[in-house]
């Protein structure tokens, strides 16, 4: 029931991360009211849509950053007003600064592309083919969990 509508949800936020993303856009793309879709999303991927899309927004930059990119001309790309708009964002959410992530854990997480999508095509034949709303959710969730840690190229 929701997965094909979440599929295409969490695929528009991997394409538009770069752009303004509104919780409207995302409500039609799935079929459902703002208010509904606020609710639904949360319970299956496991995160208010805001924060996945900040989550997504953290992990994309950080993996450019890291990448030799300066963090300036970065950040601007993802939303961020500011550098110290960011740099709180990211303190928040990873509990260290970018440059200590960087120092600590390397490259960000480093899956090759021909195992990514070997993966992502595993997940998508199961959400096909899942006998139910519970089977479904737990799927999706998995695909939203993948996407929210290893997927990390633009």
């Amino acid at each position: 029931m929701y997965t094909d509508a979440f599929q295409g949800v969490i695929d528009y936020i991997e394409a538009n991360l770069k752009t303004d993303i509104t919780v409207d856009e995302l409500a039609a793309i799935a079929g459902y009211s703002k208010y509904h879709f606020y609710s639904v999303f949360g319970e299956v991927v496991g995160l208010p849509v805001t924060g996945y899309i900040l989550h997504r927004r953290l992990k994309h930059a950080l993996y450019e950053i890291a990448s030799g990119r300066t963090a300036i001309e970065v950040v601007s790309q993802y939303g961020f007003d500011t550098y110290a708009g960011f740099y709180k964002a990211f303190v928040r959410e990873y509990g260290c600064s970018p440059k200590k992530y960087v120092a600590i854990y390397g490259n960000v997480v480093a899956i090759p592309e021909q195992e990514k999508k070997t993966l992502l095509k595993f997940i998508r034949q199961r959400l096909a083919t899942a006998s139910d709303i519970a089977h479904s959710k737990r799927y999706m969730l998995l695909y939203a969990q993948f996407s929210l840690f290893y997927l990390k190229n633009p």
